[in-house]
Parts: structure tokens; sequence; C-alpha cells
């Protein structure tokens, strides 16, 4: 993996990180007075993004690193503070808006990441579903070059390609002219 690889794969984990801690301070963002999960959804799609640009970068489990920074984040709020205050509340009363964004945050990219559509590297060979980094082989029987399909073709002469054979009155046939 190249130097600019690997910066920019860290700069997905401080996103992912960043993230993390959006989705928190937006978690229980109320609409009408009734929590909507809105900052789930979004953090679980912006880490699908960020996985997918990780994975054009390297085929390595390190292409899962925006959703570890991204769980690092959401940790990080549901620990207290030294004052004891927590930013991801645990009281009966928030327990919906948490549970959405921990399963919307990380169901969707798990989602993702399980379904095996994470493209390959740029340069890389593409990977097979629901194996990570494994690349696919070409079979030898499906595969064939122009060159052995010229090889392989029947030769024929350019008499017989201008004109189809022809039957005579006793039924044999003769080359046409």
């Amino acid at each position: 993996m190249r130097v600019v690889d690997r910066v920019m794969l860290a700069l997905l984990v401080v996103d992912g990180l960043v993230v993390g801690v959006l989705s928190l301070f937006f978690a229980y963002t109320r609409f009408g007075g009734v929590a909507w999960p809105v900052a789930g959804l979004v953090g679980g799609l912006v880490n699908c993004v960020l996985l997918w640009l990780a994975a054009g970068f390297t085929a390595t489990g390190w292409r899962y690193a925006p959703l570890a920074g991204w769980m690092v984040g959401v940790f990080l709020g549901a620990v207290p503070g030294p004052g004891g205050d927590v930013v991801l509340a645990g009281d009966a009363s928030e327990t919906v808006p948490t549970m959405l964004l921990l399963a919307f945050g990380a169901g969707l990219p798990a989602v993702l990441i399980l379904s095996g559509r994470l493209p390959a590297p740029k340069g890389k060979a593409a990977t097979a579903p629901g194996k990570p980094g494994s690349a696919r082989q070409a079979t030898p029987a499906t595969t064939t070059s122009p060159a052995q399909k010229t090889s392989t073709a029947k030769k024929t002469s350019p008499a017989q390609k201008k004109s189809p054979a022809k039957k005579t009155k006793s039924g044999r046939k003769r080359a046409g002219r």
C-alpha cells in the first residue's frame, strides 16, 4: 500500500470518529416532541460511504477501519466524563433512540460488508461475494483469446466461403464455383 493510500485511510478513520461523535450529539433530536432516528440513519449511510471509499485503497482488514473509528466515537460518548455526564443516555426514556443509533449506525455498514458488495481496490482483482480479499480466478474453459479462437476455427478455402455446396442429379454434393 502506498503512503498516499495510508494517509487517505487515516483520514477516513478520523472521519468515522467525527461521524460517531456527531451522530451522538444529534441522536436525541426531536421533531414535534417525538425522537426520530435521523442521526442513526444518516450516520449509517455515511459509514457505508466511508467503508466504500476505504475499500478503494486496500483489500486488507484495514478497509473496515472507518467503522471502527465510528464505534470508538460512540463508545467515548457512553463513558462518563470527569463530571459524571454522559452523552449517550442510558435511561429508559432514551432507550429507543440509542438502540436505533446503534442499529442503523453499525447495521447498515454490516449489511454492506456481509453482502460482499465493497469494491476492489484500484488496480486489483474483484473480490468474491462473501469472501473479502479473495480474488476471483478466471476459468480456462470460459476464457479464450482472439488468437486461440482463430487457431481453433475450422480452416476453409476462399472458394468454399463464397458459394455453398450444390447437389447434382445423382445426389452427390459438389463445391460451387
